[in-house]
């Protein structure tokens, strides 16, 4: 079987089990709502807490190892973390029912510099982000409120448009 088809097993195997998840008691971050305080395990150790980028804008990408989509863009968020760092935008990157050698793997690969967290369960992705597809993408103003959200992959033009938006 070719790589592309395991990633797309995967992927269809991967969004079985984040719709197997429970709801979750939060809100849902939507267009117009602010961000929920929310932590994971951070690659390749700690913590990531979204509270420690309070008052940056923020882009939060929720991706998995097995997403062929995830492997294509996440250069894309590299380029845009490091152009924009200076005008405070913070990237972070959550891998979703992933196993962490599976993270490390790609974070190498790809030469990813940005805060990578992980999501083993799927609870954060789907408990407040509602997430329907992965990868998805979240802008996140100054002020914690969540400006828009991209559901599938993301060229290097519309990511650098949306960036813009909440500069």
């Amino acid at each position: 079987m070719t790589l592309i088809g395991l990633l797309a097993i995967g992927a269809v195997t991967g969004l079985a089990l984040l719709s197997n998840l429970g709801s979750g008691s939060r809100r849902e971050a939507v267009p117009g709502t602010r961000l929920a305080d929310f932590s994971v395990p951070r690659f390749p150790q700690g913590t990531l807490a979204v509270r420690e980028f309070q008052g940056r804008p923020l882009v939060i990408n929720f991706l998995a190892s097995w997403c062929g989509s995830c492997w294509e863009e996440l250069p894309y968020f590299q380029q845009v973390s490091e152009r924009y760092r200076e005008k405070g935008l913070v990237v972070i990157g959550i891998s979703v029912q992933d196993k962490p050698e599976s993270v490390g793997e790609m974070v190498q690969q790809l030469g990813l510099t940005f805060p990578v967290g992980l999501d083993p369960t799927g609870e954060v992705a789907v408990g407040e982000f509602k997430l329907q597809t992965i990868p998805m993408t979240y802008f996140i103003a100054r002020d914690g409120t969540v400006r828009s959200v991209w559901r599938g992959a993301i060229d290097a033009k519309s990511l650098d448009r949306e960036v813009g938006r909440i500069l």
